[in-house]
């Protein structure tokens, strides 16, 4: 760490020259806070919020990581369970340029699936660029008109937003309708056409 700048990584930022003979600040490399109880969102684990490469100098530069935060199925509301499962956050000289945030969900639709989230954004020559990503963990059923609609667990749908020229919507469904007295109908569509 020591005898090289301390970066964000972003061609805008100015680095933190970080030198061991002559650089006066507060450095922790890592470093874990055990929040209270009242904290817990109803786990019975406590919430853990760890720090890496926290140092204060020009402001507060670091990386921090908080898992288990909802766990999945204590969170219910009229059949949709979800989790929060992770959250990484970055801060360079008291600025956040990036977030990250991934979980479960589950459809009233079929109580045996689920889907996987997925949502960050990054910061960088200041644009703020977000990224959304659904996709089902196993094959997701549902009955409709009579007959199983499946969609399968390679199907995903991503959002794309920030920098000009680099939006995008794309989505990638493979999906099965069964009906017994009429067999299986596929549809799926192309991958990068949404």
């Amino acid at each position: 760490f020591f005898n090289t700048p301390f970066s964000s990584g972003d061609p805008a930022d100015q680095a933190i020259p970080v030198n061991l003979v002559t650089w006066e600040g507060f450095y922790f490399e890592a470093f874990e806070i055990q929040m209270p109880g009242a904290l817990n969102f109803g786990n019975n684990q406590p919430l853990v919020v760890t720090a890496e490469n926290m140092i204060f100098d020009d402001g507060l530069s670091c990386k921090l990581l908080i898992k288990d935060i909802f766990n999945f199925g204590d969170r219910k509301k009229e059949g949709w369970q979800f989790s929060l499962d992770t959250v990484k956050l970055s801060f360079f000289k008291n600025a956040m340029k990036s977030g990250y945030m991934g979980g479960q969900l589950s459809l009233p639709l079929d109580a045996n699936s689920t889907l996987g989230y997925s949502g960050s954004f990054q910061r960088v020559n200041g644009m703020t660029n977000y990224q959304f990503n659904v996709r089902p963990k196993n094959d997701l059923h549902v009955d409709i008109w009579a007959a199983d609609l499946v969609l399968g667990s390679d199907s995903y749908f991503n959002l794309t937003y920030g920098s000009p020229g680099q939006n995008a919507t794309n989505a990638l469904l493979n999906t099965k309708l069964h009906r017994g007295d009429l067999g299986d109908f596929r549809v799926r569509s192309r991958p990068g056409h949404s």
